[in-house]
């Protein structure tokens, strides 16, 4: 079974890259203000925490839809070709059960350095916390289950990989498809037959 091509695009996704910056820039900067405001310690500090967290999803978003889909074709080729790759079989993830636990015990670490140091560290921590959530969910999304913990998310994933390779580009959480118009039309479906390919184990390698 195919999916769909990768869109490839010009100016105008330079243009839309621009445009969705100036809308998380504003509300970046607002959250992590509001961490100077006369709060408790743990409330600052786990405000600091989302501000980092709020910042990966952003991230992940622009990083998948801009750069992973070669919309600027002169950056790297081996991603795009990875990404590709994963797309025709998408049960291929490429990140093991050791560098998840490795990638979680620094997590673990930072969180903890975070607390201690108590100032902006933490948004950094935050967006590290992020990436890692990522990982994480990647996986889970790709897990027959997940549709009883996640199922908005997994069934967006699931058009990505399907008619809509140009639409759903979260991972952590879709609110940014929301923003930028990147959510597939309300009446989109996913027929048996793409499901099933979509759960096939036989390219898993984790």
């Amino acid at each position: 079974m195919k999916n769909q091509s990768f869109p490839i695009k010009g100016k105008n996704e330079k243009f839309s890259f621009l445009s969705c910056l100036s809308v998380f820039l504003p509300l970046f900067t607002i959250i992590t203000l509001l961490s100077n405001l006369d709060l408790t310690a743990y409330f600052r500090f786990f405000l600091l925490l989302f501000s980092g967290w709020f910042s990966w999803t952003f991230t992940e978003y622009c990083i998948h839809r801009f750069y992973m889909h070669r919309h600027f074709p002169h950056l790297n080729q081996k991603l795009y070709q990875s990404h590709e790759n994963h797309h025709r079989h998408p049960s291929d993830i490429r990140i093991n059960v050791f560098q998840r636990i490795l990638a979680s015990l620094l997590g673990s670490l930072l969180l903890l350095l975070a607390y201690l140091w108590d100032n902006y560290f933490s948004v950094f921590t935050g967006f590290y916390l992020g990436f890692l959530g990522y990982t994480l969910m990647h996986y889970i999304l790709h897990q027959t289950w997940a549709a009883y913990l996640f199922p908005k998310l997994q069934e967006s994933h699931i058009h990505h990989h399907g008619k809509y390779p140009d639409k759903c580009f979260s991972f952590s959480c879709i609110w940014w498809d929301k923003i930028f118009g990147t959510l597939p039309p309300k009446d989109a479906r996913i027929s048996d037959k793409y499901r099933k390919y979509y759960f096939s184990n036989n390219y898993h390698k984790n």
